[in-house]
Order: C-alpha cells, then structure tokens, then sequence
C-alpha cells in the first residue's frame, strides 16, 4: 500500500498543486520565509504578504540589518509576532555562522531561533530534499482517514503513528513532493468537514472510506477557550491619540496599542462606573461607545468594548495615570506603526466618528 499510495499522491500533487510564489524557484530563503509565515496562518491570506515582504526583504542579509519596528509593520496582520523576531535573530546567526547561506541539513536548521522541528522537517525537505517527514494538520487528517486511525490525534501514539506512516512514504523518495502531496491533499481533496470522497483518486488505499468512518476522523480533543472581556480606550486630543507600546510580558511584543482593561461584563453602566472609580480624569471626556468586536489569541476569546473618549484640554501626568508609558500620535503616524488588532479595528471605528 505505501508504495502505490506514494506514487499516486505525488502524481496528483503534480497533476494539482496551486501556483503559490515560493514553488516557482524553490529558493531556500524563499521556502523558510513561506514556512514561517504560514504557520497557524492560511496560505491564501499568506501570498500577499509574502510577496510585500520579498519586495522589501529579499535576502537574509537584508533581514539581519532591518529594523524590527519594519519587520514588524511588513508582519502587521499576519499574528503571532514573536514569529517574525525570531526571523530576524536566526538571519543574524546565518550571516555570523554559515556566510549568510540557509543551513541544508535539518539538524543546523533546529539550532536556529523559531526553527522548530516540524519546520526543520518542511525547510530541509522542500528547499533542500533531505529525507524528513512533515506532519501539519492536513496531514494528520489525511493519515487518519487514510489508515482509519481512532485515536485522539493528540495523543503521543497518534504522534508516533503520523510520523512513522510519514517516514515509510519518505522512504519511497522524493520527499520534496511527498511532504507537500499531503499537505496540498489535506487542503484541497480530504478538506475538513465536506472531504471530495467522489472524485478522490486514492479511495481504494483509504480504510477509513471501506469502513465508513471519514466523516468521524480524526478524532480531534479541542483546547478550552478562556472567555475575557476588555475595554479599549481611544484617547484623543487636538487630533492626536494616545498608543502604548507592548512590553516583553504581554502580546504583541514591541507593537502599539490603546490602553486595555479587563473587566467583569461589558454593560454600559458598569463601564461608566469602573472608569469613574479607576479613571476619574476620563469624567472629563465626551464619550463615546463604539460596536463590540472579538478576537481569539492563543487560548482566549476576546471580547473588546472600544470607547472613544475625546478631551478639550491636555491631560497631564498621562502615563503616570493609566499606570503605563505611551506617546500621542496624529492618525498619519499612527499608520507608519506596527499596530495591534485591537487598536487597528479601534482605529478603523474612530474614523468613522472622528474624522
């Protein structure tokens, strides 16, 4: 069975593959740079940003020497940002270590910063053809469904069978294709929820479609979601408004944000009163509440309350305050920041009432 199953998914990978950026030249850099990127991230909202940053980045070199704050904007939208610091130390360490030149084998490419081993396993086999087997989520599914495996795939026996099912494919060669067959099959024919089972060319390989059990795998074990609520408060005066940088313990490290406070619930009359009791000098403000958004960031839920609070007169001691330093911008400086997503979707709200 691996055999064939081997040279039938690299066939369709062939036959099917999308026309991504970073598969015309299979350039190492270009690989590393699309492997990051992608991560926890899908790959059509990637491409954009992945040609803005070649156009700005279009070396390791260039990676090395550019300021973090642009790394940052040009990461602006794509989450997760200790992804894009840990690109720029491990760019420092190839210019230091290895001539500016991407390591070809997996265990130099491990001892990189935000090389992990998943990635090791996708940069050494996509950019360089070395013999290491990549297990994503696509795969997972596709190997599940596949082998008809029941197990919850968090567990460390499923681990233990994906990447030795992988292993035994990689085995056949060409690992280059082979670890994105299954990828590209996973994302675009054993899709989640609505799998193309009748135009799937490897259903008499798959013992999950014999036995009818596709629409049950994998047997996925969710992570608890913590549910949070906050206020996020829009300072303005004189057509300035008031950005605190993220410090090293909080997320988005590095990048600007309004002043946000947890709180208890979001009704309005609780707002009004916790601003009272803990920002009395927001009494002086004409307030105004803007519509509710969530977000999700790693286990939490986020309910952001967004208030745009406009003052007449300067106020001083600021940062002493909020309990926090931060600096008045115009909206055009704003624009020029690495900005959070509270604060983008607060700024694209206070546009509508400000300007």
């Amino acid at each position: 069975m691996i055999a064939s199953l081997h040279s039938q998914l690299i066939q369709w990978f062939l036959a099917n593959q999308r026309k991504l950026p970073w598969r015309e030249k299979y350039d190492p850099y270009e690989i590393w740079i699309s492997e990051i990127m992608c991560q926890q991230t899908r790959i059509e909202a990637v491409i954009g940003f992945f040609h803005r940053w070649m156009e700005a980045i279009p070396n390791i070199t260039t990676l090395a020497e550019t300021p973090t704050e642009t790394l940052l904007k040009l990461w602006e939208g794509l989450g997760y940002y200790r992804r894009v610091r840990m690109l720029q130390q491990a760019s420092i360490e190839i210019v230091e270590k290895h001539n500016g030149q991407l390591p070809n084998q997996y265990e130099d490419l491990l001892k990189l910063p935000g090389i992990g081993p998943y990635s090791a396993a996708a940069i050494s086999s996509i950019a360089f053809e070395q013999p290491h087997g990549v297990v994503d989520g696509n795969v997972k599914r596709v190997l599940s469904r596949l082998f008809a495996w029941q197990e919850p795939i968090h567990l460390k026996t499923s681990t233990t069978f994906f990447e030795n099912k992988v292993a035994s494919l990689i085995e056949q060669g060409q690992p280059r294709y082979l670890n994105q067959a299954l990828m590209e099959f996973g994302a675009l024919q054993c899709i989640p929820n609505t799998p193309r089972c009748h135009s799937c060319p490897i259903t008499v390989l798959c013992k999950g479609f014999a036995k009818n059990l596709v629409s049950q795998l994998p047997n996925r074990t969710k992570a608890p979601i913590t549910k949070k609520t906050e206020i996020a408060l829009f300072l303005q005066y004189n057509n300035t408004y008031f950005l605190q940088q993220q410090q090293a313990n909080e997320f988005w490290k590095g990048f600007w944000n309004v002043p946000l406070y947890t709180i208890e619930t979001n009704t309005k009359d609780f707002i009004e009163n916790w601003l009272q009791q803990n920002l009395p000098f927001t009494a002086n403000a004409e307030t105004s509440f803007m519509a509710p958004f969530s977000y999700t960031i790693t286990v939490y839920r986020i309910q952001v309350v967004p208030i745009l609070l406009r003052f007449q007169h300067k106020i001083s001691s600021l940062s002493t305050k909020l309990g926090k330093k931060g600096n008045w911008f115009s909206l055009e400086e704003i624009t020029n920041l690495p900005l959070t997503k509270p604060v983008r979707e607060v700024l694209t709200q206070s546009r509508q009432l400000v300007l």
